[in-house]
């Protein structure tokens, strides 16, 4: 698949109109900026770097922002627009699927599309795969959920 080098398997991609819905949602990445993205200034920064090829994938917060339906359009989304970039420069870059986690039914049937129909290298879980504090849902078991123990503002 790749030339002998470096090879670069974390390596965040993010596409301009991820970025964009991310930044309309108020959205960082854990605390920091969204930033842009490009392939000519990524091969730049790669050659610098002495890395030969690179695993693209998406940083957090990934696609799941809360709902399955927009998760799914986007983890579809990111990987059509990793495959392309892939296919243009196969020497260069590979990609890992984004799970719509926690969708279970979503994100099976996004790594199957990912990995079988657009070559994706792998579909690694998120590590941010887990709903937001303030969502409604529960454990598997039914129990509530956890809060984490935040000092009082009052």
């Amino acid at each position: 698949m790749f030339a002998a080098g470096r090879i670069d398997t974390h390596h965040h991609i993010v596409p301009p109109d991820y970025r964009d819905w991310l930044l309309s949602r108020g959205e960082t990445a854990g605390g920091l900026p969204i930033p842009t993205w490009d392939v000519d200034t990524d091969l730049a920064f790669m050659d610098g770097q002495g890395i030969r090829a690179a695993v693209l994938s998406v940083s957090t917060p990934g696609t799941h922002l809360g709902d399955d339906t927009e998760a799914r359009m986007w983890a579809r989304k990111v990987h059509d627009y990793a495959a392309e970039i892939v296919r243009d420069r196969p020497s260069r870059y590979g990609f890992f699927a984004t799970l719509p986690l926690p969708d279970v039914d979503g994100a099976l049937e996004e790594a199957a599309r990912a990995l079988d129909e657009l070559g994706a290298a792998g579909a690694p879980p998120s590590t941010t795969a887990t709903p937001k504090p303030s969502s409604p849902v529960s454990p598997p078991d039914g129990s509530p959920r956890r809060q984490s123990a935040a000092p009082s503002t009052s």
